[in-house]
């Protein structure tokens, strides 16, 4: 591919991380279009460690960074996961999307004590969301001429 592996992890971790911006503004829209209010997932980040708002939107952009180092990492040094187009990288980034839900988002329901019959419906969109933010982003840095 011809760039090297720190910089595809430095590429996925941005991507990542502009991956969840665009899913943040999907979360409060689906928050605002229920009632909840607009800052639910940072408060309940905050429950997992005490504190208020400020510490769980701090605590969500640190996981937010670790995802995207280990997708960056990922897809350095898994041939089969490495991005050569956009279609590779909206395949990866919807897998990695749709893999955070087991791994990452039933876990934290239940840290929260949030039902996951509940939480599912909820977090599946923005994951999507995510993810093929994060897979067409990291094509485009990558393969940007």
């Amino acid at each position: 591919m011809g760039i090297s592996p720190s910089r595809e992890i430095r590429y996925g971790w941005m991507a990542c991380l502009i991956g969840t911006a665009a899913m943040d503004a999907l979360v409060i829209l689906e928050n605002a279009m229920t009632g909840q209010p607009l800052d639910t997932s940072f408060v309940l980040f905050s429950r997992l460690v005490g504190g208020g708002v400020i510490v769980g939107f701090i605590l969500y952009i640190l996981f937010g960074s670790a995802l995207g180092i280990i997708f960056g990492t990922a897809i350095t040094r898994i041939d089969a996961l490495r991005i050569d187009s956009a279609a590779k990288g909206l395949k990866v980034g919807i897998a990695a999307g749709l893999i955070t839900i087991p791994m990452g988002c039933v876990p934290f329901a239940i840290a929260v004590g949030i039902p996951i019959k509940t939480m599912i419906p909820f977090v599946t969109a923005p994951h999507l969301v995510w993810g093929t933010v994060m897979g067409w982003l990291t094509n485009f840095l990558l393969n940007a001429r």
